[in-house]
């Protein structure tokens, strides 16, 4: 099959069976005409006003008295290509009058002057671009103190690109320039002064990335210097890489480095404000510096970026630290909406309601805690003291149960044993016989655990003075235990 068109659009198509024509161009649907009926095909001509050849096929068939002229003057493909195609492919099915090429080249129009000019030029330039790319220039005529040459891959009009190091004066630094080859001479395109130390990163195949995995392949194997230097070349070759920044935070930290840590990470901030964590990586640097102030200000700013419950958790810790009791309380509540079962938020946030003297809600943070959490002692503990001061559903076969759990644990026993005796005093049973047992039983152990929380209560509570009395006396005697084992055991210290 043979597709001749008209502006990309078939309007002549030549099968081993059919002849189809688009009599008018705006026909939607081709005319099919079988060869079997063709008796002839001719070629006509006409001229214009300017003396301008047309050209149609003339097709004769058995159907109609009318033959059919087909224009093929205006189709895509030339007209002795055409008529070529229907001789070869028409032979002996079609009867063909088709004059000699000699005779179409003389009917042919001669080129009007502005296609001659027009492709003349189009002679000339092709002729000029093959000199270009054939006319290389010699390294021989670039500048006498290169050092180094490299050819660079090419692009654009370049014959060869090259880029070369030149020595200056200065002895700390080398001149890099970029040579493109223009009709067998050299053209500079670009010009750049660099360290000295940069030689081999300016001429090597790594990119910032290859080097950013070495340095910290180094970090990793403890090569701290090699890292360093590793990370270096990467900043040289993308001076606004944010991540190589927090790299070279990393890695200048662990070199001790701390005001180099701090630059680069307030780089990688400025080159990426939008990054939660590496907010939260500066929070971190100012943290372990102890300048909590500074650290709640970018943990702040890292949790704006990203609400994610370890953001909430960061400030949180940090205004529990500084004193702030009411937004620590707000920002560890937010997190437990993300993360509800979080043992340590549940008990950090327990505390700050007993300290608020939100008994109640203590008490029940404090049971969620346990039963998220309940192999950790500590957590039960809390509970326990919770319960002292607020009505909770502990109950006895809890307890014993703690107590099979945690009975040859003295560290834990002790505090247990001294909520125990506590209770005795609110409860306003005796505690003279529990004291001595507990003394007889735990003297000499460390009894670690803070009283403030249950003496706030007890300020804060209505009962009878004689009764609140008892119960400071309890309490007492375990403060004074604490306050005479630290003595003991510090005089060796002195």
């Amino acid at each position: 099959m043979h597709i001749f068109n008209h502006n990309n659009r078939p309007q002549l198509i030549l099968t081993t069976t059919q002849l189809l024509i688009r009599k008018d161009k705006s026909d939607e649907e081709m005319k099919r005409y079988s060869l079997e009926k063709i008796a002839k095909i001719s070629l006509k001509h006409a001229y214009d006003t300017d003396k301008r050849p047309s050209f149609w096929l003339k097709i004769e068939t058995s159907e109609h008295p009318t033959p059919v002229m087909v224009p093929i003057s205006s189709l895509d493909t030339p007209l002795n290509e055409l008529l070529a195609i229907f001789s070869h492919e028409l032979q002996g099915k079609v009867k063909l009058v088709i004059p000699s090429e000699r005779w179409l080249a003389k009917k042919s129009v001669p080129a009007r002057k502005g296609t001659f000019v027009f492709y003349t030029i189009i002679g000339l330039c092709t002729g000029l671009f093959i000199l270009h790319k054939t006319l290389l220039p010699k390294e021989a005529a670039l500048e006498a103190n290169t050092i180094k040459v490299q050819s660079v891959e090419k692009g654009g009009f370049c014959s060869l690109k090259v880029k070369t190091a030149l020595t200056l004066p200065d002895k700390d630094t080398l001149q890099i320039k970029t040579y493109c080859g223009v009709l067998g001479m050299w053209k500079n395109t670009q010009t750049k002064t660099i360290d000295k130390r940069y030689l081999q990163t300016e001429f090597s195949l790594s990119t910032a990335s290859d080097y950013m995995l070495q340095a910290n392949q180094a970090l990793d194997s403890n090569q701290s210097k090699v890292a360093n230097d590793r990370i270096d070349d990467a900043l040289y070759l993308e001076p606004d890489n944010a991540n190589a920044y927090v790299l070279s935070a990393k890695i200048n930290y662990r070199l001790g480095l701390k005001k180099k840590t701090l630059d680069a990470l307030l780089k990688a901030s400025e080159l990426n404000p939008g990054s939660p964590s590496i907010a939260a990586s500066i929070s971190s640097f100012y943290l372990a510096e102890d300048k909590h102030e500074e650290a709640l200000l970018y943990a702040k700013r890292s949790l704006d970026l990203q609400k994610s419950s370890k953001n909430f958790i960061r400030v949180a810790d940090l205004e529990k630290y500084l004193g702030k009791q009411e937004d620590a309380i707000k920002a560890y509540e937010h997190s437990l909406d993300e993360d509800p079962d979080n043992a340590y938020v549940l008990k950090n946030l327990g505390l700050l309601y007993w300290q608020s003297m939100a008994f109640k809600k203590a008490a029940e943070t404090f049971k969620k805690a346990y039963k998220t959490q309940p192999e950790d002692s500590y957590s039960f503990l809390n509970y326990y003291e919770a319960s002292l001061v607020a009505s909770t559903t502990l109950d006895t076969q809890e307890k014993e149960r703690f107590v099979d759990r945690n009975k040859d644990l003295d560290s834990v026993m002790i505090i247990y044993d001294m909520l125990s005796v506590i209770h005795l005093a609110i409860e306003q049973k005796s505690t003279e016989e529990a004291l001595n047992i507990w003394k007889d039983t735990y003297d000499g152990h460390r009894l670690k655990w803070s009283f403030q929380e249950i003496r706030n209560w007890l300020d804060a509570s209505s009962i009878d003075i004689d009764h609140k009395q008892t119960i400071q006396s309890t309490i007492g005697f375990f403060i004074g235990y604490q306050q005479a084992y630290k003595i003991n055991h510090t005089k060796g210290d002195l």
